[in-house]
């Protein structure tokens, strides 16, 4: 078995490429904890690519991340993916905005003018 090298209240979403938030019988937990919540939504305003899956989605809804449809052929950006379930094209899409690195075009919105 192999130990995790950080924890959610350890790290910080800076520290990683994007972020992904698998389903799961207990991934809605995650909506209730803040600093999922701040990990996820830092990420987002850092215009990394952020996907989720499953019940996963719920942690990007609580985090405030605005989102297209499961499996949207029209998503709310090119580095936001949600999906019912981790699928070829699904994983297609998010490698694919991995590989761009940032979203820059995400950034103007998430931050506020002076």
């Amino acid at each position: 078995m192999r130990v995790p090298e950080f924890s959610i209240l350890t790290t910080a979403s800076v520290l990683f490429d994007a972020v992904y938030v698998a389903g799961g019988e207990h991934a809605t937990e995650w909506s209730a904890e803040a600093d999922a919540v701040d990990f996820v939504r830092d990420a987002y305003k850092h215009c990394k690519p952020v996907m989720a899956t499953g019940e996963g989605v719920a942690l990007l809804e609580a985090a405030h991340i605005p989102l297209g449809g499961p499996d949207d052929p029209d998503p709310a950006d090119d580095a936001t993916i949600v999906a019912k379930k981790a699928s070829g094209p699904v994983t297609t899409r998010f490698t694919a905005a991995m590989a761009r690195h940032r979203l820059w075009s995400r950034e103007p919105e998430v931050h506020l003018p002076l």
